[in-house]
């Protein structure tokens, strides 16, 4: 969910659980505020496909 420009709010569901790990972005970066749970970078960098970043 896009929050504002440059600042997304991702959805991961980690067995029962679903959190929000936040992306603030910009041309030259990327930062992910609350990574998830270990093993999850895959599902993470395909959320961030999908917005483009």
């Amino acid at each position: 969910m896009e929050i504002a420009k440059g600042i997304e709010m991702l959805q991961l569901e980690f067995q029962e659980f679903v959190i929000h790990p936040i992306l603030l972005w910009d041309d030259e970066m990327a930062v992910l505020i609350d990574t998830g749970f270990p093993g999850q970078i895959e599902d993470i960098q395909v959320e961030m496909e999908k917005i483009g970043v």
